[in-house]
């Protein structure tokens, strides 16, 4: 028979939370936006008559 720990009970109960809260997704994905955005102004921009 399988007892779980403390901690792998915490884990069995709140890593499916975590996953499916809709908040916490959304908050990575505006991470992912904000991290693109800063990607593409840290880019330098060249102009096709420069080639």
């Amino acid at each position: 028979m399988f007892i779980p720990t403390t901690k792998e009970m915490a884990a069995i109960y709140i890593i499916p939370k975590i996953m499916n809260n809709e908040n916490l997704n959304n908050i990575g994905n505006e991470m992912l936006n904000l991290a693109n955005e800063w990607i593409k102004e840290l880019h330098p921009k060249t102009n096709s008559s420069d080639k």
